[in-house]
């Protein structure tokens, strides 16, 4: 994970990575009631689909569960339309369903990478 820069606080946690003048970032909030909401995870250029994106989530992990919490949330969507593909990345990064409908909860204990 080269040159991956992180910026974090209790509030807010984000790591990015630039690669051939592009942005990749992931980045959570905390919600202050025992949960981070993962708000975006972005890879660009051609860097995309080559595991910086997972890179990248698994750091933004390392820093959050570093404040102690493992209520980690995400609901995959946002502005890509392959909504599967991306219930799928989380998937393999260690997220399970949640009681919520659409949202995906980080399983600490089940992740094996």
């Amino acid at each position: 994970m080269n040159n991956i820069k992180i910026n974090s606080s209790e509030f807010n946690v984000s790591v990015s990575q630039i690669n051939n003048n592009k942005l990749s970032v992931a980045s959570a909030d905390n919600m202050l009631d025992g949960r981070w909401w993962i708000s975006r995870v972005n890879v660009q250029g051609v860097e995309k689909g080559k595991g910086l994106g997972s890179q990248l989530l698994q750091k933004l992990i390392s820093e959050i569960l570093f404040y102690g919490e493992t209520n980690i949330i995400v609901a995959p969507g946002g502005y890509h339309s392959d909504t599967e593909k991306q219930f799928n990345f989380y998937r393999k990064n260690g997220f399970i369903n949640a009681n919520e409908e659409g949202l995906l909860i980080y399983n600490k204990d089940g992740h094996k990478k």
